[in-house]
């Protein structure tokens, strides 16, 4: 198993930084799509847990993030639905070139879950598995947690993004900091009861109701980023077979995993293998299954 740094073609041709992790025998393509403001080296030592098994990972980081911004982050006119439609839509691409008719499986930590349907090339997915990916309207939190949220959507993530020209996360200690346009729509999804799907309109809703691949859902047991009634809620768009599976810490052997913690290698072998099993699951099934024609050619 070997790892290299790629360049990645956004669908509007803009340049993504990204890592691959080629395993010798490939028996499936995983694109990890990323939380809001983590930069993809934060999922590299989980990549290479999954390429050992022989899937072939790229992680990338969205455009205004990590290792694909390009110059001040003021001057960064990057939307949320962006980093689906079209950064996303790209890593798709990207790892169907590289490996044609290899069955392709997202793996979406929070936001990367989110946008999945928004990226055209969904549509030909053998799975997806996300972690802690949620709809963010508040009520799907219980009270106090809920007036904290309601304050992030209606004051602190518009007025500071607006005051500085982007959301300083750093300073809250909340990962990268975020570019303006990026964190006002994040915002004015989470003040919707359906959150992207009531701002972005109903042939949205349409696109991921179309969408015909397996999903699991994970929600973690003590995320407070991601309650599970959140988690169910966004799985309830996607309109194939799908599950939500919550994993305790107690079941973990911890006291806590947290909306973050996962992605840590001492998860390795109570978080990171049952994800890894499950999109190996994905992989045979396909592959039994002629191609079709658009799935090699497309992209």
């Amino acid at each position: 198993m070997r790892s290299s740094d790629c360049v990645v073609e956004a669908a509007d041709g803009r340049t993504l930084r990204g890592t691959a992790w080629e395993p010798p025998h490939v028996r499936g393509a995983v694109v990890v799509a990323s939380a809001t403001g983590v930069p993809r080296r934060i999922y590299a030592p989980l990549a290479a847990h999954l390429a050992e098994a022989g899937l072939a990972v790229l992680t990338f980081d969205y455009r205004g993030i990590g290792d694909s911004r390009d110059g001040p982050l003021r001057g960064e006119p990057a939307r949320m639905e962006d980093w689906g439609r079209l950064d996303l839509e790209g890593a798709l691409g990207w790892m169907r070139r590289q490996h044609p008719g290899v069955p392709l499986l997202v793996l979406g930590h929070s936001a990367g879950g989110q946008l999945i349907g928004l990226a055209p090339s969904a549509r030909h997915l053998a799975g997806a598995l996300t972690v802690g990916a949620q709809l963010g309207w508040a009520g799907y939190w219980p009270w106090p947690a809920r007036g904290l949220m309601l304050a992030c959507w209606y004051l602190l993530i518009p007025v500071l993004s607006r005051l500085v020209g982007y959301l300083p996360m750093k300073s809250l200690g909340q990962g990268e900091n975020l570019p303006r346009g990026v964190a006002l729509q994040w915002a004015e999804w989470g003040r919707r009861r359906h959150y992207l799907f009531d701002a972005l309109g109903p042939e949205v809703r349409a696109a991921y109701a179309a969408l015909a691949f397996p999903l699991r859902a994970t929600h973690i047991g003590d995320d407070g980023y991601a309650p599970r009634a959140g988690v169910a809620a966004l799985a309830g768009f996607y309109g194939g077979p799908r599950e939500v599976l919550s994993v305790t810490p107690a079941e973990a052997g911890t006291r806590s995993i947290g909306h973050f913690g996962w992605v840590r290698p001492r998860f390795r072998d109570t978080v990171w293998t049952p994800i890894r099993d499950w999109l190996l699951a994905r992989v045979p099934a396909v592959q039994q299954l002629p191609v079709p024609e658009n799935r090699v050619s497309a992209g």
